[in-house]
């Protein structure tokens, strides 16, 4: 009964005597493994960070590709994990990382970067202008901007207010012609850009405004058996007008030359011959004119003999 006591007591004294010995990292007794690195593929100005990882390590050296000398230089060594790179040139960089410690060391695997700077954004173009201020046709152009250039983006703005619409992106051409437009005031800016970057946007045009110059309604006052009658006529809704044209025609096709009426919206016409008597009228603002209105046809009767 005593023999196996004293067996057990004596087994727990020697396992007692035992330690585990944990090694630290800095003293791992094998080399370390091969370090992990983290780089950019590719960077636009020059300066990026690189990172590595791995473990049992005490020191590490980082190297750099120098196509100048043709193979591999150090460029830091030391404890640290990681390291900036600034004031690269546009080019193609190559780096690895050599870990150590008391017993070894492991290389990492070749990382590459592609340096290739943003161009410097265009120059700003020249304020738009147009070819005509109060109607169509008119055309938009502009200066040409300096600089790396992929296209002009040309916007346009409706009655001075609300938001830019891009109404042209082109590369090689700076200008933009209008054969039809609504009546309404246009403005424009126009911006150079490279794919990258664009220039801050141009000054804004002057105004451009189109005015309502659809043809006025046309009506007439005839008394049968006379021969005049007063042709009137109603602008159209919107528009605004500064001088009306008339013309006249005995068969709707050919027509006489077109009188200037002025402003006003009659006209009394005598001394007609009797047949049918076709009219036309159009709408001008500042010497700009819209289209003629629909014929309006009066049929002159003879007086009566009675009369």
């Amino acid at each position: 009964m005593l023999k196996p006591l004293l067996r057990t007591l004596g087994l727990l004294l020697l396992i007692s005597s035992f330690s585990v010995y944990a090694f630290p990292e800095e003293d791992v007794p094998f080399p370390p493994g091969a370090p992990n690195v983290t780089l950019p593929s590719t960077d636009t100005d020059g300066n990026y960070p690189i990172f590595w990882t791995t473990f049992g390590a005490t020191s590490y050296t980082l190297y750099e590709f120098s196509s100048s000398a043709g193979y591999y230089i150090s460029i830091y060594s030391g404890p640290l994990t990681s390291r900036n790179i600034t004031g690269k040139a546009d080019g193609t960089y190559s780096y690895y990382v050599r870990a150590c410690n008391s017993y070894g060391c492991a290389n990492s695997s070749i990382k590459s970067i592609v340096v290739s700077s943003a161009p410097v954004a265009p120059s700003v173009p020249g304020t738009p202008t147009s070819t005509s201020f109060n109607s169509v046709p008119y055309t938009i152009s502009w200066s040409t901007s300096t600089g790396v250039l992929t296209e002009y983006v040309l916007q346009e703005r409706v009655n001075n207010s609300g938001s830019w619409t891009t109404v042209h992106s082109q590369t090689t051409t700076r200008q933009k012609t209008y054969s039809t437009k609504s009546p309404n005031t246009y403005d424009y800016r126009v911006k150079a850009c490279n794919g990258t970057s664009c220039s801050n946007y141009s000054a804004i045009s002057n105004d451009v405004t189109i005015a309502n110059l659809n043809p006025p309604t046309l009506s007439s006052s005839y008394t049968s058996g006379k021969a005049s009658l007063t042709l009137s006529w109603v602008k159209a809704s919107g528009s605004n007008p500064d001088t009306y044209y008339i013309q006249e025609s005995s068969d709707g096709v050919t027509w006489d030359t077109s009188l200037n009426a002025g402003s006003n919206t009659s006209k009394l016409f005598s001394s007609l011959l009797p047949g049918s008597h076709y009219f036309q009228v159009k709408a001008c603002i500042s010497g700009n004119c819209g289209s003629w209105s629909s014929s309006h046809v009066v049929s002159i009767t003879a007086p009566s003999l009675c009369q």
